[in-house]
């Protein structure tokens, strides 16, 4: 019965707006994910696969290792991923002539098969993710983004080189 009437203790700690925002990113992120998977659960790509593939649209030169720490995943987690794709004919996977060590990978022509359901998704995601939002507020909110990116980026270059 005590524990039950006990009050709970007030902290002295005050989580502002900026706290709520780091945790908003998060969850936006992960619910934002999870919403991808299931939307291409069809395609029979897991979370890894299909974010292989979007780094390489991105960035078509990206090898295995670049890969790993943009996704900040293990290189074994990453290479399991790329085995999977290259079995499905959707990326190829070569050694990179002045590193015997490092792969190189490449997307392919097979790829255009699975795209118009990418694009589904992720217009579909969009659409999901900006509802009630203006193309101005959009491109704002982008904008923004962008920043906090570099801002960090620049953080960890900073970090990093001392």
């Amino acid at each position: 019965m005590e524990t039950q009437m006990r009050k709970y203790k007030r902290y002295e700690y005050v989580l502002e707006d900026k706290d709520d925002m780091l945790y908003l990113l998060e969850e936006v992120n992960r619910i934002a994910r999870r919403r991808f998977d299931s939307l291409v659960a069809e395609l029979d790509l897991n979370q890894t696969q299909w974010r292989i593939i979007a780094c390489l649209l991105r960035e078509p030169t990206l090898s295995q290792s670049e890969i790993s720490r943009l996704l900040e995943l293990e290189s074994a987690t990453i290479g399991q991923a790329v085995s999977v794709l290259v079995e499905k004919g959707l990326i190829e996977r070569e050694r990179a002539a002045h590193d015997r060590r490092v792969w190189n990978l490449h997307l392919t022509e097979q790829v255009r098969t699975i795209w118009p359901e990418l694009r589904k998704a992720a217009d579909r995601l969009h659409e999901i993710l900006w509802k009630g939002m203006s193309a101005p507020q959009i491109h704002l909110l982008h904008k923004m983004l962008r920043k906090v990116a570099e801002n960090q980026k620049q953080a960890d270059t900073c970090a990093a080189s001392q």
